[in-house]
């Protein structure tokens, strides 16, 4: 035989200790199956929602029924410092995004503010009502359009009043009365 040649040997194959069980795969694609099923239903819902953020002794003060936005329009957020207790049968906050634009929301006793009610209405240009699932609401521009508006009486009790500056969209106010929640 000659230094050129080379010789065959009949080894067996060697195991690739590397290759996953036949479960595995099916695992694995039911697991990332789930995920992304979860997170598609998050994202069709709107986001995270938001936590109700009045304290049972916020709620004991001010004596009335109060609400919440159980969801607010994208990169929007209560801001729980700004939470106010200006007056027994009132509650102020603020909810701002990530771009500092923000609005105010105040409630308060509705039987005792009707006439307040008649003069904001009085004031209000490019008046808007529509439909809840609180009711009807109202919206519109104040101070020749410098300032946005929405308010909303609830069960002949609570009044809630949004406003904002006109950076913030009407669209984003009126957004908001139509998820709130009775705070519990």
């Amino acid at each position: 035989m000659d230094d050129t040649t080379t010789q065959t040997t009949n080894t067996p194959p060697t195991e690739n200790k590397h290759r996953l069980p036949a479960w595995q795969p099916i695992v694995i694609t039911l697991v990332l199956g789930l995920i992304i099923t979860a997170s598609t239903f998050w994202i069709l819902k709107g986001g995270a929602g938001v936590n109700d953020p009045f304290t049972p002794e916020i709620r004991k003060a001010v004596s009335l029924p109060i609400y919440y936005p159980a969801q607010l329009p994208d990169g929007y957020a209560i801001e729980p410092t700004s939470i106010a207790l200006p007056e027994k049968k009132a509650v102020t906050f603020k909810v701002i995004n990530n771009h500092a634009q923000k609005f105010f929301v105040s409630e308060t006793d509705a039987t005792e503010k009707d006439s307040g009610l008649k003069n904001l209405a009085g004031n209000l240009t490019n008046v808007r009502h529509f439909s809840t699932p609180h009711g009807q609401a109202t919206s519109g521009t104040t101070n020749n359009g410098q300032t946005n508006m929405v308010s909303i009486i609830i069960d002949n009790k609570t009044w809630v009043i949004l406003n904002s500056g006109k950076s913030v969209p009407i669209s984003a106010l009126e957004s908001t009365v139509n998820h709130l929640t009775l705070s519990k």
